[in-house]
């Protein structure tokens, strides 16, 4: 095996490790309770969970379809779970027939003729039950409802209530913050029982700073070295912070990047240099977290979460940026 075979095993390995967060935890320990609630029949209780860019929703949704594939006893098999993700151009009809072909549908292309939704539905719900489906996880559900109207947004709530009814199977909804509009149906506030939200990590706050710290340690755990590197001492976790504003995907990402340069420099560890040199090739002209002293690194957190606004007339114009604080020092940070 080559040295560069090697390097690209241990950064794939690397790279699609799982570290926990208490919130990813919550919603796998749901998805299992959703599935449990579903074998005793009856009416089915519904989940949501929104998420901001990077907050660990791919992440999470991958971890949980490698459990399911598990627990195939023939990997021919077709999962208890069908996670499903919204297609390009939605609509009712177009997810229909995306559940369809994920479910194994192999008349999937002849229904592409008959787009009537009812038509669609009833086939899902017959699908279904067939295969004995326990639970729906539909992804990125906000690009179904976020240029929808108000009565479009309702019919898209009851043509899924229709599918959940009929078939006796839960559906978690995954999307965007503003994905919560569907709770704005009085029928699916109530079905949505259980509601979570993925944030990013915040460091102001004594106590969600232990959670980002803890994620570090974990993470450092995972660094394909001979030597451990501790990600969750300050000296590399405020820095580091700094250089993401606490986004989950940017902080892996980050970490990737430099631990390439290190074992492709065939160093036996992770430093702040690897850290830096990844951190400068991205923004020369920005001042380098790595390169700091401790009480001169700023920090800005998350303070409100990206905004979809659908009356706008661009399109272009319709999502708000994820906003964040404004700059506090070190120093001052560890006052509070």
């Amino acid at each position: 095996m080559t040295d560069t075979n090697s390097i690209t095993i241990k950064l794939e390995t690397f790279k699609q490790s799982y570290v926990d967060r208490d919130i990813w935890s919550q919603c796998i320990a749901t998805f299992k309770l959703l599935r449990e609630n579903k074998k005793l029949g009856g009416e089915q209780l519904c989940m949501l969970i929104t998420g901001d860019t990077g907050v660990g929703k791919t992440s999470l949704l991958k971890h949980y379809e490698l459990m399911v594939a598990n627990e195939l006893n023939n990997p021919k098999d077709i999962p208890a779970v069908l996670i499903s993700r919204i297609p390009a151009n939605p609509n009712i009809e177009t997810t229909v027939l995306e559940l369809l072909k994920d479910l194994g549908d192999f008349g999937t292309a002849y229904r592409l003729k008959d787009k009537k939704a009812l038509n669609l539905i009833e086939a899902l719900i017959k699908l279904l039950i067939k295969k004995k489906t326990e639970l729906i996880i539909i992804d990125e559900f906000q690009e179904l409802i976020e240029n929808a109207s108000v009565s479009n947004q309702a019919e898209i709530g009851n043509r899924l209530k229709q599918i959940s009814e009929s078939s006796g199977v839960p559906i978690a909804l995954i999307g965007m913050p503003w994905a919560a509009r569907i709770a704005e149906d009085p029928q699916w506030a109530s079905r949505l029982m259980f509601r979570k939200q993925l944030d990013y990590f915040k460091i102001i706050d004594k106590e969600k700073r232990s959670e980002y710290i803890n994620f570090l340690v974990s993470l450092s755990r995972e660094l394909p070295f001979e030597r451990k590197t501790n990600l969750g001492v300050k000296e590399y976790a405020f820095p580091l912070f700094s250089a993401t504003c606490g986004e989950p995907r940017k902080l892996k990402n980050l970490i990737l990047f430099a631990t390439k340069i290190a074992l492709e420099n065939g160093d036996l560890q992770l430093t702040k240099a690897h850290l830096s040199q990844f951190y400068r090739s991205l923004y020369q002209n920005e001042t380098n977290p790595f390169e700091l002293e401790l009480n001169d690194i700023e920090i800005s957190e998350v303070s409100e979460y990206s905004k979809h606004n659908r009356h706008v007339k661009d399109a272009s114009e319709a999502i708000t940026p994820t906003k964040f604080t404004d700059k506090l020092t070190i120093s001052q940070i560890l006052k509070k």
